[in-house]
Order: structure tokens, then C-alpha cells, then sequence
């Protein structure tokens, strides 16, 4: 399990959006990600926020997987 962690997009839908992310008992940490499109929806947001620190490798895929069976 990973160290607990938070969020947010900063300055969205401008040239200088950045996602702000900090684990807990850290200081925060900002990812450029002016090409990252936020859906209006705050489900659809959350996962493309989600997802596009994942493919940063700044948080584990905690995502579950079903594998059949």
C-alpha cells in the first residue's frame, strides 16, 4: 500500500496548469501538464489526473484489477 496522498489541478486550462500532488508529512511536489485535457465531470477529472500522475510514475497504480476466476 502506498503512503497517503493528495491531489488538484493548479491554474486548469491555461498555459501554466500543473498537477500539485503531496503525500502525507511532505511538501508539495508540481507536474507541468499544460497538454493534460480536464473532463468538466469530477469522476471523469479525478481519473485523468489520476492516470496522468500514474504514467508520471509520481504514485503507484493502485487501480484494482479484475482478473477473472
Amino acid at each position: 500500500m502506498s503512503k497517503p496522498f493528495r491531489f488538484h489541478p493548479v491554474d486548469a486550462g491555461l498555459s501554466t496548469q500543473r498537477i500539485s500532488l503531496t503525500f502525507e508529512g511532505e511538501a508539495a511536489t508540481e507536474f507541468p501538464a499544460a497538454d493534460l485535457s480536464l473532463p468538466e465531470d469530477q469522476t471523469a477529472r479525478f481519473w485523468a489526473v489520476y492516470n496522468f500522475l500514474v504514467s508520471a510514475q509520481a504514485i503507484p497504480n493502485d487501480t484494482p484489477v479484475y482478473t477473472g476466476g
